[in-house]
């Protein structure tokens, strides 16, 4: 799946006008889209991890961007463990504005879609269940998003953007393990639909590739010879 997410990032290498490297810190505000059963918060403001995304710009300002982030979490309890695994893939596509405010703010807006992946496994009894449990969420998320960047020097430039989840679609599964039901019985979960679930805020720091300069040389005439 990785590679073919991938796939399209390299090839429009070679037709992209403008290309830059991202890290971003990723911070969300909204229900909690991970399985958190260990220490479920509700609705707040969550870290969500690190991520890095690769874009390319096109010349006529159209943008698309790839990126790949999460969070792991692996924890060692006197009754147990407890790990919490959180990848997620994210596609962009829109329009970018250079230099739009004060010579100096590049604007941008667009879609996005997030194919994301949690799982979750308290290895102790916990808030919900009297027995060790695991819980996996699986889906697809769209959203609409707009960013705003100020470049620095030498191609650096600081990025802020911010989404808005219209909403998600998945499947959510939970594994009770408890030894008086059958493993049929233990097991529950099901289609897992969401509307407005989260705003994600993307803090992040940017690389833009120098641009190759074209070939001259090709497009010049000869200068003639005197006779």
């Amino acid at each position: 799946l990785l590679l073919i997410f991938l796939f399209p990032f390299f090839t429009s290498v070679l037709t992209a006008q403008e290309s830059s490297i991202k890290i971003y810190n990723n911070v969300l505000r909204g229900s909690n889209p991970t399985p958190v059963d260990y220490d479920h918060q509700g609705k707040g403001i969550f870290y969500n991890g690190p991520s890095l995304a690769f874009r390319h710009i096109w010349q006529n300002e159209l943008f698309h961007q790839f990126e790949i982030g999460g969070k792991f979490r692996n924890q060692a309890k006197e009754a147990g463990s407890y790990k919490q695994t959180s990848i997620f893939l994210r596609y962009e596509f829109g329009q970018h504005w250079k230099n739009l405010f004060f010579n100096k703010l590049d604007f941008q807006c667009g879609f996005t879609l997030k194919f994301y992946y949690d799982k979750e496994e308290v290895g102790f009894p916990h808030r919900l269940y009297d027995f060790p449990s695991d819980h996996l969420e699986i889906g697809i998320a769209p959203a609409v998003f707009t960013d705003l960047e100020y470049d620095l020097k030498n191609g650096i430039y600081f990025s802020i953007s911010l989404s808005l989840l219209a909403g998600s679609a998945g499947i959510d599964t939970q594994t009770v393990y408890n030894p008086a039901l059958t493993p049929r019985q233990q097991e529950s979960g099901g289609l897992s639909i969401d509307l407005f679930q989260e705003q994600t805020l993307r803090l992040g720091i940017g690389y833009t590739f120098p641009q190759k300069k074209e070939e001259e040389e090709s497009s010049t005439p000869l200068p003639l010879s005197k006779s």
